[in-house]
C-alpha cells in the first residue's frame, strides 16, 4: 500500500495495541514466556510492514515506542503509584503503610504479604510489592562512600555554582534590584 510507516504506526498504535494491552496490568504478572512473544510477535509484524529495511529495535527506536513487555511493566507501575492515592479506588487493596521510626537496611513502605502460592505472589497487588520494595532495597544498598561522595560532589556543585552567581553579582553583570 501507500501508506507511510507514519500513518502505519499511528493506526498500529490506536487501533491494534489497545487491543494487545487490554487490562495489562491485571494480566501482565501471569502471562508466560511464550504468550509474551507472541503478543510481542504481533508489534514486530506491524513494525516491518511499517520500516520493512529495519530490525525490530531499530523499528522501535524510530516510531518513539518499547517493547509490550516493557510498557505493560511500566503501565502496572503506573497503576501502582496511582492506587498509592488514598482517594484512589483501588487504595483500600494495599496493605497498611509500615510505621517504622528508625531506618533499616530495608526501608519498604509496605510489608511484603506471604504467599503461599505462586498464583497469588503473581496477583497484581503482590507483584507490584515485591517490585515496589525491590527498588527500595536497591536504594538502600547502595554503598555508603558512594552515598558520602554523591553529597559531597552534589555540595561542591552547589557551591561553585553560588560563587559564580556571586561573583556575577559583584562584577555587576547580573543586577538584583
Amino acid at each position: 500500500s501507500k501508506a507511510s510507516s507514519k500513518d502505519i504506526v499511528r493506526i498500529y498504535a490506536s487501533v491494534i495495541r489497545p487491543i494487545l494491552e487490554y487490562a495489562c496490568q491485571l494480566l501482565h504478572c501471569w502471562l508466560t514466556d511464550a504468550q509474551s512473544l507472541l503478543l510481542e510477535s504481533i508489534q514486530q509484524r506491524a513494525l516491518h510492514i511499517a520500516f520493512p529495511c529495519l530490525s525490530y529495535e531499530d523499528a522501535l527506536t524510530s516510531s518513539n515506542m518499547v517493547s509490550l513487555k516493557d510498557r505493560r511493566h511500566e503501565l502496572c507501575n503506573r497503576l501502582f503509584e496511582e492506587c498509592q492515592v488514598p482517594t484512589h479506588k483501588l487504595n483500600c487493596l494495599l496493605p497498611p503503610l509500615k510505621e517504622v521510626t528508625y531506618t533499616r537496611r530495608n526501608n519498604a513502605k509496605y510489608p511484603l504479604p506471604k504467599c503461599n502460592t505462586k498464583r497469588y505472589k503473581d496477583s497484581f497487588i503482590p507483584y507490584c510489592l515485591f517490585n515496589f520494595n525491590q527498588w527500595i532495597i536497591l536504594i538502600c544498598d547502595t554503598p555508603m562512600w558512594l552515598c558520602f561522595m554523591i553529597l559531597m560532589l552534589v555540595s561542591f556543585i552547589d557551591f561553585i555554582h553560588c560563587t559564580i552567581i556571586q561573583s556575577l553579582i559583584a562584577n555587576k553583570t547580573i543586577y538584583c534590584e
